[in-house]
């Protein structure tokens, strides 16, 4: 009964509840994690960002009211593109007049995959004693504010990383995963590389090297892409859309004298960031590779999954050429998914060899750095204006938000 009340009415002793519940007790992570979730939730809702901040959550405010203005035809042909979930998002929580509802659900939807997929592989393993463990590593390295702030890349990321890992670890192919694949594909441009990744997946063996050799030839691979960009001549949002994803790859890598550009590479905490992220994925490679090449029992049936996962650190790397700091949205989407390579490997760590538990060692040691770099990075906040909001807020103080919008709906 104590969980059910925590769930509904006490932020603060939910937490407290669901991270004791889970740490002491983690075979009930079913009943524990979602209360975590929750709490993460209603921090993301009751966030407001900062007055100077320039980030993308303060543009998508007046966005999404703006289409709590527009019917839904006009909301799906707004921005020329095939974004419909997005669209979707903005149209509801605009009519709603809950702006900050669309950040609580891209958050949950970030912390609620990753915390599933470590907590279900763990549970696959029979490795439960781990859940505490690797949950908390994923909420250092994946970091919080920036989650609420970017709101549709990650989480796009996210529901495809969800739905790849129902769809080849689970072998579940029903109507929801591939609802899955269609949301966080028409959620960000970007999401379609994730896509591709899902598809060249199924040639793990045969791919995984040359898919290593992405980062020595992205910057050359869009200059190539963007000098015959005109020439796509698909037509309509698709082709638009594809375009727009090549015209953007060309302006990150060739952005170097802006403000924001100087900043990541001349500023400490941004370097220390970058150093910290690139490091991790390179580990990373290191122990998927291992595991595809030499340990096929290590990772089982999950093989093509991890092959998914060496890909998407592999594009983490590749995406150093950009001056902006755009890498921590695929380091991001890794490390949504960390749990499924970590957690057999931590099982199973005294039959590694000494380099390979040092790499899962050095791994699992960057979180703290990260937890760092997270601090560091938002410590201007106010947090304790934030903490107020978050103890005065629930479940009830948020579904009067929704049914007053509904009422008032238009």
């Amino acid at each position: 009964m104590l969980p059910v009340l925590c769930f509904g009415i006490i932020v603060p002793l939910a937490l407290i509840v669901a991270v004791l519940g889970i740490w002491k007790n983690p075979s009930r992570w079913r009943l524990f994690f979602p209360m975590l979730v929750y709490v993460l939730f209603v921090g993301a809702y009751c966030y407001i960002p900062g007055t100077n901040s320039n980030v993308d959550l303060v543009r998508y405010f007046p966005e999404i009211e703006l289409y709590g203005e527009m019917s839904l035809s006009e909301a799906f042909s707004y921005a020329d593109d095939v974004l419909y979930a997005r669209d979707f998002l903005f149209w509801l929580c605009g009519h709603l007049h809950a702006t900050h509802l669309v950040p609580a659900i891209t958050t949950a939807a970030v912390y609620g995959v990753a915390g599933y997929i470590s907590c279900d592989s763990a549970e696959r393993c029979d490795a439960k004693c781990y859940i505490g463990g690797i949950l908390l590593f994923q909420l250092m390295m994946l970091p919080y504010i920036s989650i609420i702030n970017n709101i549709r890349n990650v989480s796009g990321f996210s529901l495809i990383i969800l739905a790849a890992y129902l769809d080849i670890v689970k072998q579940k192919k029903t109507i929801w995963v591939w609802l899955c694949y269609l949301c966080g594909a028409t959620m960000h441009l970007s999401c379609f590389v994730l896509l591709v990744f899902r598809i060249l997946s199924r040639l793990s063996k045969k791919l995984f090297e040359a898919v290593l050799l992405l980062p020595l030839v992205f910057s050359s691979l869009i200059y190539l892409l963007y000098d015959y960009s005109s020439a796509i001549a698909f037509g309509g949002a698709i082709g638009n859309s594809i375009q727009t994803v090549i015209r953007k790859l060309y302006k990150y890598l060739t952005n170097t004298n802006t403000t924001y550009a100087i900043k990541a590479q001349t500023s400490q905490i941004f370097i220390l960031n970058r150093v910290t992220m690139m490091f991790g994925v390179i580990l990373a490679l290191i122990l998927i590779y291992y595991g595809i090449r030499n340990r096929k029992k290590l990772f089982g049936e999950d093989l093509r999954f991890h092959a998914f996962l060496g890909m998407i650190a592999s594009m983490t790397l590749a995406s150093n050429v950009f001056a902006v700091p755009n890498y921590w949205r695929f380091a991001a989407a890794f490390y949504v998914a960390a749990g499924c390579l970590f957690v057999p490997l931590m099982k199973h760590r005294r039959q590694l060899t000494f380099p390979i538990r040092l790499t899962l060692d050095a791994s699992l040691l960057l979180g703290p750095l990260g937890l760092f770099v997270q601090y560091w990075q938002a410590r201007t906040y106010g947090y304790g204006q934030w903490a107020i909001r978050i103890v005065l807020t629930d479940y009830l103080t948020i579904a009067y938000d929704i049914i007053k919008g509904i009422i008032t709906w238009g």
